[in-house]
């Protein structure tokens, strides 16, 4: 669940800020460098394949930090080639291994410009956590080969979670009162609006790339909005015998009427990569478990956000309706929305909503 009003580009802009600050707060580049080889380690070791990092489940500018060093040793070097190696934790979600998988070498092919020649993923089998190995090969020098693994698998003869998900919660509050000035401000505005400067012309590949987005999130997302109080769907504060519940001193009034505005609940829900799974198992159903809020995320809204979902699986795996059932998993201070795989004699799921959703990525500083 996340609380935003900016946009995509807003929230990308403020991630780099955020790592920013952290490498420059006191001990910080520090930190960051801990696990990266000293200068000069890299000229003793030249021409022999050696590991230059791991790291596990980070924060955002942790693993990026990360590997624009790695990016950089490699451009320093066109003979390297990077290895990654990939260890998938016990705890992470079939549905996200794709996306673990990927991560890192989307991000030094698509950001730091190295060729995708130069890299290659290796899953790397399954260890306690998930852990991401870099390695760089000098020309002619064998391959890392994957290490400190266990004997895991999934096991496929009852229930499992295939994927699960916060709900992200954006607020738009309503606009304050207009001043009396607005009035005259925008009639000049207006007369001006002839000789205004229409500007460059667009760039054909941000149109592109905007026309792609726009795609995508018709085909993904599932959204609903609605008026609302800007509030988030915090837990609800235990109060004992004379003690207030609203967080206030008793007997302490409001500064004012709460904040009015704009609440949209969304999710992102792409469960492609559920065909192959679901094309093993032909006899299986999927069992939705949804839970709702104690603010904005109603249960009526949730099943709105059910309901939609339900049409995204039938488009994207041409699965009919009756091989789902919906569950109803009550009031939770994380709401969201959990798919579970049920092979043929399997026991429905139980819901849990006293625990939090987890989630596969953390996507910013704070977040870890």
């Amino acid at each position: 669940m996340k609380r935003s009003n900016a946009t995509a580009c807003g929230r990308l802009l403020l991630s780099a800020l955020a790592c920013l600050l952290a490498a420059s707060a006191p001990g910080g580049a520090a930190r960051a460098q801990e696990a990266w080889p000293s200068a000069g380690a890299g000229d003793l070791l030249s021409g022999t394949t050696r590991k230059f990092d791991d790291y596990g489940k980070v924060g955002h500018c942790d693993e990026t930090a990360r590997l624009d060093n790695f990016a950089i040793e490699l451009q320093n070097d066109p003979g390297l080639k990077g290895y990654l190696l990939i260890y998938v934790g016990k705890d992470d979600l079939p549905s996200w291994t794709n996306g673990i998988l990927n991560r890192a070498a989307g991000y030094l092919v698509g950001s730091r410009g190295v060729e995708a020649a130069r890299i290659t993923v290796v899953n790397a089998g399954y260890r306690e956590k998930r852990t991401t190995e870099l390695w760089v090969v000098p020309e002619g020098g064998p391959p890392p080969q994957p290490s400190n693994t266990i004997d895991y698998a999934l096991d496929r003869t009852k229930a499992y979670k295939w994927d699960e998900d916060s709900l992200n919660i954006q607020f738009n509050p309503d606009d304050p009162e207009p001043a009396e000035t607005e009035g005259v401000e925008e009639a000049e505005e207006d007369e001006d609006e002839g000789d205004a400067d229409p500007g460059p012309d667009p760039d054909p590949a941000a149109s592109a790339e905007q026309e792609r987005w726009e795609k995508e999130v018709e085909k993904y997302q599932v959204a609903t909005v609605a008026r609302g109080v800007m509030e988030d769907e915090t837990e609800p504060e235990e109060t004992g015998a004379g003690e207030s519940g609203g967080g206030a001193e008793a007997g302490e009034e409001p500064d004012g009427p709460p904040e009015m505005g704009e609440v949209t609940i969304s999710l992102w829900w792409n469960v492609e990569a559920l065909a192959v799974e679901l094309k093993a198992a032909p006899e299986a159903r999927l069992a939705l478990v949804y839970y709702w809020g104690p603010k904005n995320a109603t249960q009526e809204r949730l099943k709105e956000i059910v309901e939609q979902v339900l049409a995204k699986t039938e488009a994207q795996l041409g699965l009919k309706r009756d091989r789902i059932t919906v569950v109803e998993g009550g009031l939770s201070v994380d709401p969201g929305l959990e798919l579970w795989v049920v092979p043929p004699g399997a026991t429905l799921p139980k819901p849990r909503p006293e625990q939090k959703r987890n989630f596969g990525f953390f996507s910013m500083p704070g977040e870890e």
